[in-house]
């Protein structure tokens, strides 16, 4: 990594309020890209240059003061970034008094040009990811092949695993809850494969099939409210994907406020399942036979089916009596032509019910 303007200047920025000596930066072309004397910026430092071409220390004192024109006394080092040469940090002063400060700031100075690199790798690393999860997700098609690739050469990534993907999604932007949910899966000591933001409103965690991510879906549960959803393990590049699918029906299915995993939900997602010509074909006419009679009765049915056809239990849950139930079901019998106590029909009904919440 260079020492660039930007870069120069944000860490004069940080170590400005912690050493109170005049202190300069310089790029590898020797001019002064940052300062706490802003009078000195982008004057070229005759100190600076001769670092670069000594490869070491540079002292200026009253003996050698004349050999570097516009410059003060002081000390100039070399700043050295995993084994190269990025700048040069100079410190204004009796050299004997200020160099142990020179060498502090040029430790400083490297330490954080090494936490500003491994912050903006996260940050690429992160944004790769970003790209290959759009490839991965398109609506309609994906290249495995090309998928493998690029997760193993851009990535370093291998996919050949089997995962467990996890969705955490919300109905508004995420981004000021990232920190918080990266700080509990790091607590939770999980490896996946990935943590990354995914068109704002989603989260989305790639778990090894041996690991278990309920614990850590629990934790941010009691913390945030938000949205969870786990898919089922498959293996490979295609089986990401379906476990995402899988863990973002699981959460149409169950809602706010609880964990979806989608094993809970087999029969939901085989309904899901059935073609739209299908639907339409066979049991649109009655659904709209059923919406015609109104939310009371789609209510009734929903209990009915929630209680297993059991009259007695489904009008105590309804707090009706068990003739008014009698009378509702005998309605949506004669209007929709599907009997609520035939096997046939039943199942009929859920398939309707299952599509007019969705």
């Amino acid at each position: 990594m260079k020492l660039t303007q930007n870069l120069a200047t944000e860490i004069i920025d940080r170590l400005t309020p912690y050493i109170q000596v005049p202190m300069n930066l310089m790029d590898l072309s020797g001019r002064i890209v940052a300062s706490s004397d802003p009078d000195r910026h982008m004057q070229v430092h005759q100190g600076a240059i001769a670092v670069m071409e000594r490869g070491k220390d540079v002292v200026i004192n009253e003996g050698n003061l004349h050999e570097f024109p516009g410059t003060k006394k002081g000390v100039n080092l070399p700043i050295i970034h995993r084994g190269q040469m990025a700048g040069v940090v100079g410190l204004t002063g009796e050299p004997d008094e200020i160099m142990q400060a020179a060498g502090v700031t040029k430790a400083s100075v490297e330490i954080a040009l090494e936490q500003i690199y491994i912050q903006r790798q996260a940050f690429y690393q992160e944004r790769q990811w970003e790209n290959w999860l759009h490839q991965l997700l398109h609506p309609r098609e994906i290249d495995e092949a090309y998928l493998a690739e690029e997760a193993r050469y851009t990535l370093n990534a291998r996919m050949e695993g089997t995962w467990r993907v996890l969705v955490i999604q919300s109905d508004q932007v995420l981004s000021d809850k990232v920190g918080q949910l990266q700080t509990v899966l790091d607590q939770s000591n999980a490896d996946p494969l990935f943590s990354v933001m995914y068109r704002e409103t989603e989260f989305i965690i790639a778990f090894p099939a041996d690991q278990q991510p309920s614990a850590f879906a629990e934790k941010i549960l009691q913390q945030t409210q938000l949205q969870i959803g786990i898919g089922e393990s498959h293996q490979g590049i295609p089986g990401l994907r379906t476990s995402y699918f899988e863990a973002k029906q699981a959460i149409k299915f169950a809602g706010k406020g609880t964990i979806a995993k989608s094993s809970d939900w087999e029969p939901e997602r085989l309904i899901d399942a059935i073609p739209d010509d299908v639907y339409r074909a066979i049991a649109l006419p009655y659904q709209k036979k059923l919406e015609a009679l109104g939310p009371v009765y789609i209510s009734t049915l929903k209990e009915l089916l929630e209680h297993n056809i059991k009259i007695k239990e489904t009008a105590e849950a309804l707090h009706i009596h068990r003739n008014t139930l009698g009378y509702r079901l005998t309605q949506i019998e004669e209007k929709t032509g599907l009997s609520p106590g035939n096997l046939k029909d039943t199942i009929l009904f859920a398939i309707i019910l299952q599509h007019i919440d969705h």
